[in-house]
């Protein structure tokens, strides 16, 4: 009896140490997505926000750009852009942070909750999603794909903790407000059709008989899991586009297998993951540590994790930007191993022999996990809550936290063309083309931006091949698209550089250039005043 007694005690500090190490991993959480704002994407959802709601409707065609103006646009992340705004117009740039930090804690809060239960796998547990945690910073940023993340999550706390309840009758609603947030909508239906596979495949004799302690669901709640897969996949047909919104995810994963593109050799997210070994070395981590419990488990398997861990595998190695949803489906797949144990007998000699000494270990090595965790954690939100730099043109420090980055925006370059109202088309770099469009339209419109499936793959040729300084690319481009203003993210002028070309030409004239920014105007009688 004092055993149990003294035991009852070592559960509850475990516990409350299991439970102080998950709130400040979700500190940590928060706290990495509250940097400033420096994505260069984000003015793009904003400004589309704002003329979402002003015009009441969505466009459907580019509004803003001069090469593809008029072209078909399936903006897929409409919603989460009129929130984006909403909460910007109306709570600030600090406000924004916020909400995006509030989305991806919600999102970690919802997938450690669809495996909370069990208080003995709780700093275990913990210590899983800290690897999580760790292997998904990489797509830490403000941008809609957190709602999807949010989303995905939501999906595997109702399939893991409420399978077997009316709750499943929720995840229409949560798909009908994900079609009209991210194009990764169709993770939703493939999540949950997954589910309903391996349920199938459960029933199989052959399977059934190697697999005994997997446990089946009654017909009448895998009935209602079909029944809300079709749900989830009618409802995903409405949004502002119809079948063709529906449909869009297929036409980017078709564009993906076959030949490669252009976009999978210089944008930096769709780069494969091993571009990134040295920022993804816990998302090795977390496959090596994922793989080995379910080798370990194999019998004891469950399929519908691991098929989900399968296809994200293959996903996240291709493209990097899909690594938080493989960690997401990596981390049910670790902590179902770990908690079931090695199936196999000749592991559990070890309890055997050792009894009562082998729990008083468990404790103690659960304590030293929950301290390093605790004590790690705690010195990163300090060195994050403290860290600060400096602004030289305006003599003063300033919070890496909240706010708008000093550095990295054209702004006092985009002050100078709004200024002198320069004439004409712009061109400008990929990375400054959101930001341009925030500041600029509908007085003038970019010549590239983020949306690399709207500009397509032979747009994006000809622009490296401007940046190439491919003469011939530039003359004709330019004659073209009628471009009067070059805007550059460069302040050197390094031989061979683009910057160089442009500064060396008889054809143009650098007009402005500060720390950021150079601003080129053509040398054309129109514009002989401005140059002066």
């Amino acid at each position: 009896m004092e055993i149990n007694k003294k035991y009852k005690i070592w559960d509850i500090i475990e516990y409350a140490l299991g439970l102080i190490t998950v709130i400040i991993l979700f500190s940590f959480v928060h706290l990495n997505m509250s940097y400033e704002l420096r994505d260069p994407d984000i003015w793009l959802h904003l400004k589309t926000g704002e003329y979402i709601v002003n015009n009441r409707g969505v466009p459907n065609t580019d509004i803003f750009s001069s090469t593809i103006s008029g072209k078909e646009w399936i903006n897929h992340s409409w919603l989460v852009q009129v929130i984006y705004y909403l909460v910007f117009r109306f709570g600030g740039v600090d406000n924004l942070i916020f909400v995006s930090a509030i989305t991806v804690t919600l999102a970690f809060l919802f997938l450690f909750l669809s495996v909370y239960g069990q208080h003995k796998y709780l700093i275990i547990n913990t210590a899983v999603l800290f690897i999580t945690i760790m292997a998904s910073k990489i797509r830490f940023n403000i941008r809609p794909e957190n709602f999807s993340i949010l989303f995905l999550s939501l999906y595997l706390f109702i399939l893991t903790k409420h399978i077997r309840k009316k709750w499943v009758y929720l995840l229409p609603l949560i798909q009908l407000a994900w079609v009209n947030s991210h194009g990764f909508f169709i993770l939703g239906p493939l999540t949950l059709g997954i589910f309903i596979l391996a349920e199938k495949a459960k029933r199989i004799p052959i399977f059934a008989n190697k697999a005994q302690d997997i446990e089946l669901q009654d017909t009448d709640s895998y009935k209602n899991l079909v029944c809300v897969l079709l749900l989830t996949l009618l409802v995903s047909f409405v949004n502002p586009y119809g079948y063709k919104g529906a449909l869009y995810p297929f036409k980017i994963i078709f564009t993906c297998i076959g030949k490669s593109s252009i976009f999978y050799d210089y944008i930096e997210e769709l780069l494969p993951s091993w571009h990134f070994f040295k920022m993804a070395s816990y998302y090795y981590l977390l496959i090596i540590l994922s793989l080995s419990v379910s080798l370990l488990n194999f019998k004891k398997i469950n399929l519908a994790y691991f098929l989900l861990w399968l296809l994200s595998l293959g996903a996240s190695l291709r493209v990097n930007r899909n690594i938080i949803y493989f960690n997401f489906f990596a981390f049910l797949v670790a902590v179902d191993g770990l908690a079931k144990g090695p199936n196999n007998k000749r592991f559990n000699f070890v309890e055997d022999f050792f009894g009562k000494s082998l729990r008083f270990l468990k404790y103690i090595l659960n304590f030293i996990i929950a301290i390093v965790l605790i004590s790690w954690s705690l010195k990163q939100n300090y060195s994050i809550l403290t860290s600060r730099y400096y602004i030289f043109e305006e003599n003063r420090t300033k919070s890496a936290l909240l706010g708008i980055a000093a550095k990295g925006y054209p702004d006092k370059a985009t002050d100078f063309i709004l200024e002198k109202d320069l004439p004409g088309n712009i061109f400008n770099q990929f990375n400054y083309g959101s930001y341009l469009i925030y500041r600029l339209y509908p007085k003038k419109r970019v010549f590239i931006d983020g949306r690399t499936e709207l500009y397509g793959e032979k747009f994006f040729k000809d622009y490296e091949k401007i940046l190439s300084i491919n003469k011939e690319a530039i003359n004709d481009t330019f004659k073209r698209y009628d471009i009067n203003t070059v805007l550059l993210g460069e302040s050197g002028l390094n031989l061979g550089s683009i910057s160089s070309y442009f500064f060396k030409s008889p054809d143009w004239k650098l007009v402005y250039f500060d720390e950021n920014s150079l601003v080129y105007l053509k040398d054309i009688t129109q514009n002989k005043i401005l140059i002066g």
